[in-house]
């Protein structure tokens, strides 16, 4: 597990595709659930800085292990 790129210390990704949240103020750390986008594609919601972002779970995975795909 390695921590996603953006969103060090708050979510980290598996090379199985699953997407950790860290534990917060009041709740543990957990996997999160996927949702499945109109265009099919796995989709998570990233909190960060009070700011909702929903991300395909796998540009998440490239981001996070592919070298130099940062972007």
């Amino acid at each position: 597990m390695k921590d996603i790129y953006g969103y060090e210390n708050l979510y980290a990704a598996c090379e199985n595709g699953m997407i950790w949240s860290y534990p917060k103020k009041n709740s543990k750390g957990m996997f999160l659930s996927y949702g499945i986008g109109h265009n099919g594609y796995a989709h998570v919601v990233l909190h960060k800085n009070g700011t909702r972002k929903t991300c395909r779970v796998s540009r998440l995975i490239l981001k996070t292990f592919i070298p130099n795909n940062n972007g």
